[in-house]
């Protein structure tokens, strides 16, 4: 389903950009192209995401270093979030590499930094941190699958506005989400979930 309706964004985005020219600057047809541009992009994300939360697999699995993927996305996202948000990131270790897909990964932390942007409307700290950690047997007791061994640690963490203990068991849910209409999908976590659990 979301390949056809991947199809049918195509045909709508294609039109959209090929009638572009013929709309005067500052008109209603240009204003309306716009419109219609931005929600066939926001349909297409949300489709990708369907995508990669129905393969939840790795399609790549190579070393990545999560300290980089981190400050990627800490570039990308110090030229998009309000000035009252101060970024910061700790690696208690620059051996934070794991094997898997780059590209799932960094879509990991950038769901996980844009959820706590959106938890500090009025501006706060958001702190990402990785760090590595030893676990045995006894420890992993509550992650059924987990082997023993060297793990990376990734938490993001803000002083926003917390999650309300009544939708703390829903927040992995595919498409649950607080937030208003056309400002989350509710397929944020659900990836960063199904991604971590592929990764292992």
């Amino acid at each position: 389903v979301a390949h056809d309706f991947n199809n049918i964004l195509t045909g709508i985005l294609g039109y959209a950009n090929m009638l572009e020219p013929d709309a005067q600057p500052g008109s209603t047809m240009q204003e309306g192209l716009h419109v219609i541009q931005q929600a066939a992009e926001r349909a297409a994300e949300l489709t990708k995401q369907l995508l990669g939360f129905a393969r939840r697999g790795r399609s790549q699995n190579t070393t990545v270093d999560l300290n980089s993927t981190i400050l990627e996305v800490v570039s990308l996202l110090t030229r998009t979030v309000e000035k009252n948000i101060a970024i910061t990131e700790y690696f208690d270790s620059d051996q934070a590499t794991v094997l898997g897909d780059p590209g799932q990964l960094q879509q990991v932390v950038l769901n996980l930094a844009i959820n706590a942007r959106d938890a500090m409307p009025h501006g706060g700290r958001m702190t990402i941190r990785t760090r590595r950690m030893d676990l045995n047997a006894d420890q992993l007791t509550g992650h059924p699958g987990a082997a023993p061994g060297t793990f990376v640690v990734l938490s993001v963490s803000d002083t926003g506005i917390g999650i309300e203990k009544k939708n703390l068991r829903r927040i992995f849910e595919p498409f649950f989400t607080t937030k208003e209409a056309g400002k989350g999908t509710g397929m944020g976590l659900a990836m960063v979930y199904g991604i971590v659990k592929a990764h292992k």
